[in-house]
This record gives structure tokens, sequence and C-alpha cells, in this order.
């Protein structure tokens, strides 16, 4: 039998830029001693050497470093009741292979998925990314390590730590975090690189159709009168830009690669989609849309995203609409006044927006009450 030793100690010659020491695990075997971090750190006050945790510590982490130590020590016995010598060297090495780093796996992800992922969603990986690893509090964690209970604390973390203004926006959120995460996990697995998916046991978030914002056409003038009459020029290509995506039913990721001469066309737009490339969008400029382009043709898109959102708040108020505007409202009201308010089928307006008709009647094709007003008006007209 071997002679072996596995402590959690603090190795106090190295601080990080925030003054914290990193947290190791040694291993001695047969006098022969190796060192692996485990990716938590903490001030050098707060370590408790005998009991090797954190003093006030979080309990997931003084946990999750009990459960390190102990893969370690059961790794060296079950080796040895083979009969089989194992070196601490080995036994780092083992755990290097064994265990997936998540982390490592989705920074690998994102890069490969450069040119085939919109630049929205490479930055909402970073961002779910961030995330889990605030949760974590370290950058260590295997996919082995994400099962049923880890889920349970995370999400419930989530709900304590993320706020919005409406519960259903955090539920979304929620489960747009959650949505990523599988994502990363059948990348993997794809890889044949795990097998594990905590999913399929797990009661995940759902997502919670919102009631979604959209412009009647004399709210859409009142934005079109701004436009003539406003002189801030932020505002201005925030409110035309707005206006584009209302009578075109275009994502913004399409307003930035717009071109005028290149994708109108004999009256017609012909584009194809950001985010559908396999896909063309082609309508016939209407009356609307052709007074907008001539505003577009005087400034183009700059303005990021973040930045559209927050002034068409302003845009909002300086029109006296009492809507929650987002640059998606756009392509929303598009659907419901200009398509489905004009009695367009819902089979043409999906072609129109570039998607599938289950994806049109499942996020656009609502009922508005305007609509069942005229038309019970007049199926009620034939009564006697």
């Amino acid at each position: 039998m071997q002679n072996y030793t596995v402590k959690l100690i603090l190795w106090t010659h190295n601080p990080n830029k925030d003054g914290l020491f990193p947290i190791y695990l040694k291993a001695t075997i047969n006098r022969k001693t190796t060192y692996k971090a485990t990716g938590h750190f903490t001030k050098e006050n707060l370590w408790d050497a005998k009991n090797e945790q954190i003093k006030f510590g979080p309990a997931l982490v003084n946990a999750r470093l009990s459960k390190l130590k102990m893969e370690w020590e059961t790794k060296i016995i079950s080796e040895q009741l083979k009969g089989s010598d194992l070196s601490s060297a080995q036994i780092k090495e083992s755990f290097k292979i064994n265990n997936n780093n998540l982390f490592e796996f989705v920074d690998q992800f994102i890069q490969s998925q450069q040119a085939k992922k919109s630049k929205g969603t490479l930055l909402n990986y970073k961002k779910h990314l961030s995330k889990l690893e605030t949760f974590v509090g370290s950058r260590l964690l295997s996919f082995e390590s994400v099962d049923v209970s880890f889920l349970r604390n995370y999400e419930a973390w989530l709900r304590d730590n993320i706020n919005f203004r409406k519960e259903d926006e955090q539920k979304n959120y929620i489960h747009a975090i959650w949505k990523t995460l599988k994502t990363w996990f059948n990348a993997a697995r794809r890889q044949e690189l795990i097998n594990t998916y905590p999913f399929d046991r797990y009661d995940n978030p759902v997502y919670v159709s919102p009631e979604k914002d959209f412009l009647n056409f004399e709210e859409l003038r009142s934005i079109e009168k701004f436009c003539d009459e406003n002189k801030d020029p932020v505002l201005f290509e925030t409110a035309v830009y707005f206006l584009f995506g209302c009578y075109s039913g275009l994502r913004i990721s399409d307003w930035y690669q717009f071109n005028f001469k290149k994708h109108i066309h004999n009256d017609k737009l012909r584009l194809r989609p950001a985010k559908t490339k396999n896909k063309w969008v082609e309508m016939i400029v209407s009356k609307p849309l052709a007074r907008n382009l001539k505003r577009m043709q005087a400034i183009s898109l700059q303005l990021k995203e973040a930045t559209i959102n927050e002034k068409l708040k302003i845009i909002a108020t300086k029109c006296s609409l009492n809507k929650h505007l987002t640059s998606h409202t756009g392509r929303h009201t598009f659907a419901v006044t200009l398509c489905l308010g004009n009695k367009i089928s819902s089979e043409t307006a999906a072609e129109l927006m570039g998607i599938t008709l289950s994806t049109f009647v499942k996020n656009y094709s609502q009922v508005t009450q305007s609509k069942i007003d005229a038309e019970t008006k007049q199926a009620w007209k034939k009564l006697k």
C-alpha cells in the first residue's frame, strides 16, 4: 500500500490582483508531491488551515472544495485496491483528462461559432458564462458537477440575483440562460466529450409568452411627425430606423446591414436576413416605407442596440405613447398592424418576415380587439 496524504492548502506566495490567495490541492504519494489549483481564492486571514476550509465562506464553495479532495482520495484508494501504484503526478493528470472543464470548453465553443452565430448570440453566450462563473465563484467546474442539485441551486441563485421590472421578464431571462446551458451540453455531447445531461431529470424554467406592445397607424404617424420636426441627430437616427423596422418587419441585425443601392430594386426590398441566411425577404415597398427610406438616405445607422432602446423610451414620452418601445416592437408592429391589420394572411406575413408559418402564428398572430370588434360587427349584421 502506498503512503499518501491529500490536503487543501492556501498558496500564500502569489496573490491575485484583488489580494486573494489561491487554494490548492496538495497530494503527496511516497514522499513525492504535486499541486493542482482548485480555482477558488480567499483572504489569508479567512483560511482555516486546520479544517481546510474558508472561514465564514459560502457553504457551496466549501462543499465543492471538500468534494475535490474526496475525489482525489477516492481515486488513490481505488487504484490501491486494484493493486496498482499511482504517482502524485498521475493522479493530477487523470483528473485533468476526466473532469471536462465547462468554462474551457465554452471558451473554445464560442471561438468556433464566430462565423456561424450572430454577434448578439455570441455576446449572450459570454454574458451567461459570466453569470455562471459568478455563481460558482471560480472557473473550476466540470460538466459532471452540473447535476440536478447544482441546477436547483443555480436557478434559486439567479432568482435572488437578477431583477427585472416584471416577473415574467425575469422568468424569461432565466429561461434564456437555461437554453444556453443546454446548447453547451449538447455541443459537448456531439463531440462525445460527455454523456451526462441533467436537464432530462430537472423541472426546467419555462418561457412565459409576454404581452408585446405594437403601434397602430396613428401612433406610427406621430413618430413620423417627430422625425420630421426633431433636431436631435441621435433621436432622429433612432426614430428613423425604428420606423424602418415597423414598415419592413426586419430585425435590428438587418437594420445595420441595410444598403439602399444593394437592397432596393424596382420598388422592391430584397434582402437576405442576417439571422436566417438561407432565406430571402422580398416585398413591394409600401408608401410609408418609401417615405422612411428617403429619411434613411440622410443617415446610416451607427447607434448600438442598447442606445436605441434607451432613446426609444424618450421618443415614446415625447410622442405621448404609453407603450414600452424596443427595437423588436418595430417587427411586432409590422406583423400585427401592417400585415394582420390589413388582412394579409399569416402565410404571406411569415414569408415577408422570413420565418416559418408556425413561428409567425406562435409569436405574432395575436387577435387584436379592433379586429374582434370589426369581424363581430360584420357578422352580427347578418343576424335577424
